[in-house]
């Protein structure tokens, strides 16, 4: 949702500052403010694939970290199955030998 916002913004953003140049709104400097533009939209696009980026490497960090949390809960509970069921085992060895 944050990054449809984003994209949204980016988006806006452009459109608004297109039509700006477009129709004359930015002083004129000549042919300076296309490159002004351009450096300006450049910045904006670097900031935010770099928080892209930081995102992702974020998600995938917490992936992998939910991952190995996930894996030694199934290892302890496959531990504890294998007790229980060597308990009962034992227990109803106990229970037949005592029987018989």
């Amino acid at each position: 949702r944050d990054s449809a916002e984003r994209a949204d913004r980016v988006s806006r953003y452009v459109d608004e500052v297109v039509g700006s140049a477009l129709k004359g709104n930015l002083s004129n400097n000549g042919g300076s403010n296309a490159d002004i533009l351009v450096q300006q939209l450049s910045k904006r696009v670097d900031h935010w694939q770099h928080q892209s980026e930081q995102t992702v490497k974020a998600i995938d960090k917490k992936i992998h970290s939910t991952d190995e949390d996930l894996r030694l809960r199934q290892r302890r509970l496959e531990e504890q199955l294998e007790s229980a069921g060597t308990s009962v085992r034992r227990d109803a060895e106990r229970m037949a030998a005592s029987a018989g």
